[in-house]
Protein backbone atom coordinates (compact mmCIF):
# COMPACT_ATOMS: atom_id res chain seq x y z
CA UNK A 1 0.00 0.00 0.00
CA UNK A 2 1.15 3.55 -1.39
CA UNK A 3 1.08 6.40 0.85
CA UNK A 4 2.18 8.00 4.36
CA UNK A 5 2.70 5.85 7.11
CA UNK A 6 1.23 8.45 9.24
CA UNK A 7 4.29 8.14 11.97
CA UNK A 8 4.11 11.22 12.39
CA UNK A 9 0.80 11.51 13.39
CA UNK A 10 0.36 8.96 16.29
CA UNK A 11 0.68 9.98 20.13
CA UNK A 12 0.94 6.91 22.49
CA UNK A 13 1.38 8.15 25.78
CA UNK A 14 2.69 6.37 28.68
CA UNK A 15 2.09 2.83 26.89
CA UNK A 16 4.05 -0.45 27.00
CA UNK A 17 6.09 -1.08 24.07
CA UNK A 18 3.64 -3.48 23.68
CA UNK A 19 0.87 -1.00 23.13
CA UNK A 20 3.25 1.34 21.21
CA UNK A 21 2.85 -1.22 18.68
CA UNK A 22 -0.81 -2.08 18.67
CA UNK A 23 -1.22 1.61 17.98
CA UNK A 24 1.34 2.04 15.86
CA UNK A 25 -0.55 -0.41 13.40
CA UNK A 26 -3.60 0.99 14.20
CA UNK A 27 -2.89 4.05 13.03
CA UNK A 28 -1.07 3.05 9.86
CA UNK A 29 -4.22 1.23 9.56
CA UNK A 30 -6.45 4.30 9.46
CA UNK A 31 -4.81 6.28 7.64
CA UNK A 32 -4.66 3.55 5.05
CA UNK A 33 -7.96 3.45 4.99
CA UNK A 34 -8.31 7.61 4.75
CA UNK A 35 -6.17 7.55 1.96
CA UNK A 36 -8.19 5.00 0.20
CA UNK A 37 -11.61 6.75 0.57
CA UNK A 38 -10.43 10.11 -0.45
CA UNK A 39 -8.93 8.67 -3.51
CA UNK A 40 -12.61 6.96 -4.13
CA UNK A 41 -14.16 10.24 -3.48
CA UNK A 42 -11.79 12.63 -5.40
CA UNK A 43 -10.72 14.58 -2.66
CA UNK A 44 -7.53 16.36 -1.34
CA UNK A 45 -6.99 16.54 1.95
CA UNK A 46 -3.58 17.34 2.97
CA UNK A 47 -1.44 14.93 4.97
CA UNK A 48 -0.71 17.85 8.03
CA UNK A 49 -4.76 17.81 8.16
CA UNK A 50 -5.02 14.34 9.31
CA UNK A 51 -5.71 13.39 12.34
CA UNK A 52 -3.94 11.74 14.84
CA UNK A 53 -5.07 8.02 16.31
CA UNK A 54 -4.80 7.14 19.86
CA UNK A 55 -5.35 4.29 22.23
CA UNK A 56 -7.93 4.42 24.83
CA UNK A 57 -7.02 1.18 26.73
CA UNK A 58 -9.89 -0.66 27.76
CA UNK A 59 -10.74 -0.21 31.76
CA UNK A 60 -9.09 3.43 32.20
CA UNK A 61 -11.30 5.41 34.36
CA UNK A 62 -10.00 8.36 32.83
CA UNK A 63 -11.50 8.14 29.50
CA UNK A 64 -14.78 6.90 27.91
CA UNK A 65 -15.34 3.80 26.71
CA UNK A 66 -15.52 4.60 23.54
CA UNK A 67 -14.11 5.07 20.12
CA UNK A 68 -14.60 8.08 18.61
CA UNK A 69 -13.58 11.59 16.42
CA UNK A 70 -12.68 14.66 18.54
CA UNK A 71 -13.15 17.34 15.64
CA UNK A 72 -12.03 19.89 18.70
CA UNK A 73 -8.51 18.50 18.83
CA UNK A 74 -8.47 16.14 15.20
CA UNK A 75 -7.85 12.87 16.98
CA UNK A 76 -9.16 9.92 16.39
CA UNK A 77 -9.29 7.67 19.58
CA UNK A 78 -9.28 3.83 19.58
CA UNK A 79 -11.14 2.12 22.23
CA UNK A 80 -8.89 -1.34 23.17
CA UNK A 81 -11.61 -3.82 22.04
CA UNK A 82 -11.89 -2.01 18.69
CA UNK A 83 -8.41 -2.67 17.82
CA UNK A 84 -8.37 -4.38 14.51
CA UNK A 85 -11.93 -3.35 13.39
CA UNK A 86 -12.35 -2.06 10.06
CA UNK A 87 -16.41 -1.40 10.95
CA UNK A 88 -14.77 1.26 13.78
CA UNK A 89 -11.78 2.61 11.82
CA UNK A 90 -14.17 3.33 8.77
CA UNK A 91 -17.27 5.14 10.61
CA UNK A 92 -14.66 7.10 12.56
CA UNK A 93 -13.04 7.99 9.17
CA UNK A 94 -16.18 9.01 8.18
CA UNK A 95 -16.71 11.27 11.04
CA UNK A 96 -13.16 13.23 10.13
CA UNK A 97 -13.88 14.03 6.13
CA UNK A 98 -17.44 14.81 6.88
CA UNK A 99 -15.99 17.38 9.64
CA UNK A 100 -12.90 18.55 7.52
CA UNK A 101 -15.64 19.05 4.46
CA UNK A 102 -17.66 21.07 6.83
CA UNK A 103 -14.52 23.64 7.91
CA UNK A 104 -13.38 23.82 4.27
CA UNK A 105 -16.69 24.95 3.34
CA UNK A 106 -17.19 27.39 5.80
CA UNK A 107 -20.70 25.56 7.55
CA UNK A 108 -21.87 25.32 10.82
CA UNK A 109 -23.94 22.68 12.71
CA UNK A 110 -27.30 24.67 13.30
CA UNK A 111 -29.22 21.90 15.19
CA UNK A 112 -29.41 20.68 18.51
CA UNK A 113 -27.83 17.40 20.28
CA UNK A 114 -30.35 14.62 18.34
CA UNK A 115 -30.76 16.15 15.05
CA UNK A 116 -26.86 17.05 14.99
CA UNK A 117 -26.18 13.98 16.42
CA UNK A 118 -28.42 11.74 14.14
CA UNK A 119 -26.37 13.67 11.03
CA UNK A 120 -22.93 12.96 12.12
CA UNK A 121 -24.02 9.34 12.90
CA UNK A 122 -25.38 9.64 9.04
CA UNK A 123 -21.71 9.96 7.52
CA UNK A 124 -20.20 7.28 10.45
CA UNK A 125 -22.57 4.70 8.93
CA UNK A 126 -21.76 5.39 5.37
CA UNK A 127 -18.18 5.51 6.41
CA UNK A 128 -18.15 2.61 7.76
CA UNK A 129 -19.58 0.59 4.42
CA UNK A 130 -17.17 2.98 2.10
CA UNK A 131 -14.38 1.86 4.02
CA UNK A 132 -15.24 -1.58 3.27
CA UNK A 133 -15.65 -1.20 -0.12
CA UNK A 134 -12.71 0.70 -1.02
CA UNK A 135 -10.92 -2.42 1.30
CA UNK A 136 -11.68 -4.59 -0.76
CA UNK A 137 -8.32 -6.77 -2.79
CA UNK A 138 -6.03 -5.34 -0.52
CA UNK A 139 -3.93 -5.98 2.56
CA UNK A 140 -6.67 -4.01 4.54
CA UNK A 141 -9.86 -6.02 3.46
CA UNK A 142 -8.76 -8.51 6.74
CA UNK A 143 -10.04 -5.56 8.98
CA UNK A 144 -13.46 -6.24 7.91
CA UNK A 145 -14.14 -9.89 9.00
CA UNK A 146 -17.07 -8.55 10.83
CA UNK A 147 -20.41 -8.38 9.58
CA UNK A 148 -22.19 -5.39 8.22
CA UNK A 149 -24.30 -3.59 11.08
CA UNK A 150 -27.94 -3.37 10.12
CA UNK A 151 -30.24 -1.08 11.95
CA UNK A 152 -33.23 -0.13 9.66
CA UNK A 153 -36.08 -2.51 9.70
CA UNK A 154 -33.69 -5.01 10.77
CA UNK A 155 -35.53 -7.75 12.86
CA UNK A 156 -32.30 -8.81 15.01
CA UNK A 157 -31.58 -5.02 15.88
CA UNK A 158 -35.28 -4.42 16.75
CA UNK A 159 -35.76 -7.25 19.29
CA UNK A 160 -32.87 -6.25 21.25
CA UNK A 161 -33.49 -2.70 21.26
CA UNK A 162 -36.98 -3.99 22.90
CA UNK A 163 -34.73 -5.81 25.66
CA UNK A 164 -32.67 -2.87 26.07
CA UNK A 165 -35.90 -0.32 26.49
CA UNK A 166 -37.06 -2.87 28.91
CA UNK A 167 -34.09 -2.71 31.01
CA UNK A 168 -33.51 0.80 30.77
CA UNK A 169 -37.44 1.54 31.49
CA UNK A 170 -36.82 1.15 35.51
CA UNK A 171 -33.37 2.34 35.74
CA UNK A 172 -34.73 5.73 34.33
CA UNK A 173 -37.63 5.71 36.86
CA UNK A 174 -35.44 5.54 39.54
CA UNK A 175 -33.33 8.45 38.38
CA UNK A 176 -36.07 10.54 37.67
CA UNK A 177 -37.47 9.80 41.31
CA UNK A 178 -34.49 10.50 43.23
CA UNK A 179 -33.82 13.89 40.71
CA UNK A 180 -37.34 15.23 41.59
CA UNK A 181 -36.57 14.81 45.68
CA UNK A 182 -32.75 16.41 44.82
CA UNK A 183 -35.49 19.29 43.01
CA UNK A 184 -37.34 19.81 46.38
CA UNK A 185 -34.30 19.93 47.94
CA UNK A 186 -32.70 21.95 46.10
CA UNK A 187 -35.37 24.52 46.47
CA UNK A 188 -35.52 24.67 49.81
CA UNK A 189 -31.72 25.45 50.10
CA UNK A 190 -32.35 27.82 47.50
CA UNK A 191 -35.44 29.80 49.60
CA UNK A 192 -32.88 29.78 52.19
CA UNK A 193 -29.85 31.19 51.00
CA UNK A 194 -31.78 33.61 49.46
CA UNK A 195 -33.90 34.88 52.35
CA UNK A 196 -30.60 35.39 54.32
CA UNK A 197 -28.95 37.37 51.28
CA UNK A 198 -32.17 39.59 51.66
CA UNK A 199 -31.94 39.88 55.61
CA UNK A 200 -27.81 41.06 54.27
CA UNK A 201 -29.25 43.74 52.14
CA UNK A 202 -31.16 45.19 54.99
CA UNK A 203 -28.38 45.53 56.67
CA UNK A 204 -26.63 47.33 54.21
CA UNK A 205 -29.78 49.50 54.22
CA UNK A 206 -29.14 50.00 57.72
CA UNK A 207 -25.67 50.90 57.31
CA UNK A 208 -26.29 53.72 54.71
CA UNK A 209 -28.93 55.01 57.51
CA UNK A 210 -26.61 55.00 59.92
CA UNK A 211 -23.66 56.64 57.98
CA UNK A 212 -26.48 59.10 57.07
CA UNK A 213 -27.37 59.88 60.17
CA UNK A 214 -24.17 59.79 61.82
CA UNK A 215 -25.20 57.08 64.02
CA UNK A 216 -22.46 55.05 66.92
CA UNK A 217 -21.51 52.41 64.97
CA UNK A 218 -21.52 50.02 68.43
CA UNK A 219 -25.75 50.71 67.95
CA UNK A 220 -25.27 50.12 64.34
CA UNK A 221 -23.42 46.48 65.10
CA UNK A 222 -25.45 45.08 67.44
CA UNK A 223 -28.78 46.15 65.05
CA UNK A 224 -26.68 43.83 62.50
CA UNK A 225 -25.58 41.13 64.45
CA UNK A 226 -29.63 41.16 65.72
CA UNK A 227 -30.73 40.89 61.89
CA UNK A 228 -28.35 38.37 60.89
CA UNK A 229 -27.77 36.32 63.66
CA UNK A 230 -30.96 35.94 65.73
CA UNK A 231 -33.32 37.34 62.88
CA UNK A 232 -35.91 35.18 60.64
CA UNK A 233 -33.89 33.47 58.15
CA UNK A 234 -30.82 34.30 60.37
CA UNK A 235 -27.52 32.29 60.76
CA UNK A 236 -29.02 30.92 64.22
CA UNK A 237 -31.89 29.77 62.28
CA UNK A 238 -30.18 28.01 59.51
CA UNK A 239 -28.18 26.42 61.94
CA UNK A 240 -31.08 24.98 63.63
CA UNK A 241 -32.44 24.19 60.38
CA UNK A 242 -29.45 21.81 59.74
CA UNK A 243 -29.75 19.66 62.60
CA UNK A 244 -33.37 19.31 62.51
CA UNK A 245 -34.22 19.04 58.68
CA UNK A 246 -31.06 19.24 57.17
CA UNK A 247 -30.70 14.93 57.07
CA UNK A 248 -33.19 15.32 54.45
CA UNK A 249 -30.90 17.62 52.15
CA UNK A 250 -27.75 16.13 53.24
CA UNK A 251 -26.17 16.09 49.73
CA UNK A 252 -26.69 20.61 49.78
CA UNK A 253 -26.44 21.62 53.49
CA UNK A 254 -23.11 22.03 52.90
CA UNK A 255 -23.50 25.09 50.83
CA UNK A 256 -25.53 26.79 54.49
CA UNK A 257 -22.92 25.17 56.48
CA UNK A 258 -20.27 27.39 54.70
CA UNK A 259 -22.17 30.29 54.12
CA UNK A 260 -22.83 30.13 58.10
CA UNK A 261 -19.50 29.92 58.92
CA UNK A 262 -18.16 32.74 56.48
CA UNK A 263 -21.29 35.07 57.99
CA UNK A 264 -20.96 34.56 61.76
CA UNK A 265 -17.18 35.19 60.83
CA UNK A 266 -18.10 39.21 59.63
CA UNK A 267 -21.04 39.27 62.06
CA UNK A 268 -18.65 38.91 65.03
CA UNK A 269 -15.50 40.95 63.26
CA UNK A 270 -18.21 43.67 63.02
CA UNK A 271 -19.09 43.51 66.41
CA UNK A 272 -15.52 43.64 67.58
CA UNK A 273 -14.79 46.35 65.44
CA UNK A 274 -17.03 48.90 66.88
CA UNK A 275 -16.18 47.48 70.34
CA UNK A 276 -12.76 48.47 69.21
CA UNK A 277 -13.75 52.13 67.98
CA UNK A 278 -15.85 52.57 71.14
CA UNK A 279 -18.91 53.83 69.16
CA UNK A 280 -17.31 56.31 66.35
CA UNK A 281 -19.17 57.46 63.67
CA UNK A 282 -16.10 58.09 61.09
CA UNK A 283 -17.36 57.01 57.50
CA UNK A 284 -14.26 54.71 57.17
CA UNK A 285 -16.30 52.90 59.87
CA UNK A 286 -19.76 52.34 58.47
CA UNK A 287 -18.10 51.53 54.63
CA UNK A 288 -16.04 48.73 56.64
CA UNK A 289 -19.09 47.18 58.11
CA UNK A 290 -20.56 47.48 54.61
CA UNK A 291 -17.68 45.76 52.35
CA UNK A 292 -18.13 42.73 55.53
CA UNK A 293 -21.54 42.65 54.46
CA UNK A 294 -20.62 42.86 50.56
CA UNK A 295 -18.16 39.53 51.77
CA UNK A 296 -21.22 37.69 52.81
CA UNK A 297 -23.61 38.47 49.55
CA UNK A 298 -21.02 37.71 47.25
CA UNK A 299 -20.38 34.03 49.19
CA UNK A 300 -24.05 33.87 49.16
CA UNK A 301 -24.24 34.48 45.29
CA UNK A 302 -21.37 31.83 44.54
CA UNK A 303 -23.70 29.11 46.55
CA UNK A 304 -26.75 30.14 44.84
CA UNK A 305 -25.04 29.52 40.98
CA UNK A 306 -23.64 26.37 42.37
CA UNK A 307 -26.96 24.79 43.30
CA UNK A 308 -28.46 26.08 40.26
CA UNK A 309 -26.48 24.62 37.48
CA UNK A 310 -27.73 21.38 35.78
CA UNK A 311 -28.15 18.20 37.75
CA UNK A 312 -25.48 15.82 37.20
CA UNK A 313 -27.81 12.89 36.88
CA UNK A 314 -30.04 14.34 34.83
CA UNK A 315 -27.10 15.18 32.66
CA UNK A 316 -26.00 12.31 32.02
CA UNK A 317 -28.87 10.40 31.79
CA UNK A 318 -29.36 12.77 28.82
CA UNK A 319 -26.62 11.87 27.08
CA UNK A 320 -26.64 8.33 27.25
CA UNK A 321 -30.32 8.35 25.64
CA UNK A 322 -29.61 11.07 22.92
CA UNK A 323 -26.74 9.21 22.22
CA UNK A 324 -28.48 5.93 21.19
CA UNK A 325 -31.23 7.06 19.47
CA UNK A 326 -29.15 9.62 17.38
CA UNK A 327 -27.02 6.96 16.45
CA UNK A 328 -29.79 4.70 16.00
CA UNK A 329 -31.66 7.36 13.45
CA UNK A 330 -28.32 8.36 12.15
CA UNK A 331 -27.44 4.49 10.78
CA UNK A 332 -30.95 3.81 9.60
CA UNK A 333 -31.25 6.83 7.30
CA UNK A 334 -27.29 6.21 6.46
CA UNK A 335 -28.35 2.18 5.79
CA UNK A 336 -32.33 3.23 4.19
CA UNK A 337 -30.35 5.66 1.41
CA UNK A 338 -27.71 3.38 0.53
CA UNK A 339 -30.07 0.39 0.03
CA UNK A 340 -32.75 2.86 -2.42
CA UNK A 341 -29.18 3.87 -4.30
CA UNK A 342 -27.02 0.97 -5.53
CA UNK A 343 -25.03 3.39 -7.45
CA UNK A 344 -24.84 5.55 -3.73
CA UNK A 345 -20.43 5.09 -3.93
CA UNK A 346 -20.20 7.16 -7.33
CA UNK A 347 -22.23 10.63 -5.43
CA UNK A 348 -20.70 9.80 -2.13
CA UNK A 349 -18.61 13.25 -2.50
CA UNK A 350 -21.09 15.12 -3.36
CA UNK A 351 -22.83 13.68 -0.18
CA UNK A 352 -20.17 14.82 2.10
CA UNK A 353 -20.63 17.58 0.97
CA UNK A 354 -23.80 18.74 1.67
CA UNK A 355 -25.35 21.06 4.42
CA UNK A 356 -26.44 20.02 7.66
CA UNK A 357 -30.11 20.82 6.74
CA UNK A 358 -29.61 19.46 3.28
CA UNK A 359 -28.96 16.45 5.13
CA UNK A 360 -31.67 16.50 7.50
CA UNK A 361 -33.95 17.53 4.44
CA UNK A 362 -33.03 14.87 2.38
CA UNK A 363 -32.32 11.68 4.57
CA UNK A 364 -33.69 12.03 8.22
CA UNK A 365 -36.58 13.59 6.50
CA UNK A 366 -37.39 11.00 4.30
CA UNK A 367 -40.80 9.25 4.39
CA UNK A 368 -39.56 5.70 5.19
CA UNK A 369 -37.49 6.80 7.95
CA UNK A 370 -40.21 9.17 9.76
CA UNK A 371 -42.67 6.28 9.23
CA UNK A 372 -40.85 3.45 10.65
CA UNK A 373 -39.70 5.54 13.78
CA UNK A 374 -42.94 6.97 14.55
CA UNK A 375 -44.35 3.45 14.17
CA UNK A 376 -42.20 1.71 16.44
CA UNK A 377 -43.27 1.76 20.32
CA UNK A 378 -39.20 1.28 21.77
CA UNK A 379 -38.15 4.12 19.61
CA UNK A 380 -40.92 6.39 20.51
CA UNK A 381 -40.69 5.35 24.18
CA UNK A 382 -36.98 6.20 23.79
CA UNK A 383 -37.63 9.43 22.59
CA UNK A 384 -40.04 10.71 25.29
CA UNK A 385 -38.20 9.59 27.98
CA UNK A 386 -35.37 11.96 26.88
CA UNK A 387 -38.44 14.58 26.71
CA UNK A 388 -39.41 14.10 30.05
CA UNK A 389 -35.99 14.14 31.31
CA UNK A 390 -35.81 17.40 30.04
CA UNK A 391 -38.36 19.10 31.12
CA UNK A 392 -37.55 17.39 34.82
CA UNK A 393 -34.02 19.18 33.92
CA UNK A 394 -35.84 22.22 32.38
CA UNK A 395 -37.30 22.25 35.90
CA UNK A 396 -34.42 21.65 37.79
CA UNK A 397 -32.73 25.15 36.25
CA UNK A 398 -35.72 27.32 36.53
CA UNK A 399 -34.98 30.39 38.92
CA UNK A 400 -36.23 30.55 42.36
CA UNK A 401 -37.36 34.08 42.71
CA UNK A 402 -40.48 34.32 42.01
CA UNK A 403 -41.25 31.41 44.26
CA UNK A 404 -40.23 32.79 47.28
CA UNK A 405 -41.54 35.88 49.49
CA UNK A 406 -39.21 37.57 51.34
CA UNK A 407 -40.92 38.67 55.17
CA UNK A 408 -38.70 41.50 56.92
CA UNK A 409 -37.77 41.76 60.40
CA UNK A 410 -39.28 44.35 62.87
CA UNK A 411 -36.10 45.60 63.44
CA UNK A 412 -37.70 48.50 66.20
Amino acid sequence: MEGPTGADNLEVGNQSPKEDERIIEAGEQVRGLLRLMIDKMGIDIPDSEWPQVLLRLEGDKDSPEVSAYSPEDNIIYIHEPNLNSGITYGEEIGHFIREYLCKKNNREHPYENLTQGAIDEFFGRIGENLAREVSRGTNLEALFHEEERRHFKDETFLAKLKIDVAELRPKIDEVVSTVETGIASQLEILSRIKKFYAKVEEAENLCQEAKAQKSSSTDLAKKIARLLFYGEGGTDELFKFMGEDGGSHQDRVGSLNEIIGISNFQIESILKEARVTAGATQPEIYESFLDRLNTMKAFCDNQLFSLSGVNLNLLLVVIKLESQLYHIVGYSAAECYMSDNPDWLSSISSVYNLSDEEVASRFLEDDQIRAWFEGNEDLQELYNQIEKIKDLRDKAETPVDEEINFEEDDLD
